[in-house]
């Protein structure tokens, strides 16, 4: 018999895309993580926002870098320099909260 489970990356995904105030709590939850010196729970969160905004393409054409070098990045054994995470952050926080804004229109209209 085959499993009904859902894959919890799916799960989270859809999430973000259905919730910009879920998204906005994980972006929070990624940058406390990196304040608290959990950089790998906070590249990994951040790899789950990018996927569900825009994708990793268009984030690496935003940074001016290639989407392997951006992948590696943010890998297990990824160590992003400061001013580059803090454009990623930049960028998510752009596109979560542009995501809130037109939600928040269409529920006004």
């Amino acid at each position: 018999m085959a499993a009904l489970s859902v894959d919890y990356r799916e799960t989270v995904l859809a999430r973000i895309q259905s919730s910009p105030a879920y998204a906005a709590g994980l972006l929070k939850s990624a940058l406390e993580m990196m304040a608290n010196g959990e950089e790998a729970e906070a590249r990994e969160t951040v790899k789950d926002l990018i996927h569900a905004t825009g994708g990793f393409e268009s984030m690496a054409e935003y940074l001016g870098i290639n989407a392997k070098s951006l992948h590696r990045m943010l890998g297990p054994n990824g160590n992003p320099a400061f001013g580059r995470m803090s454009a990623i952050f930049s960028e998510l926080s752009q596109r979560i909260l542009h995501s809130r804004a037109e939600l928040q229109l269409k529920a006004a209209t």
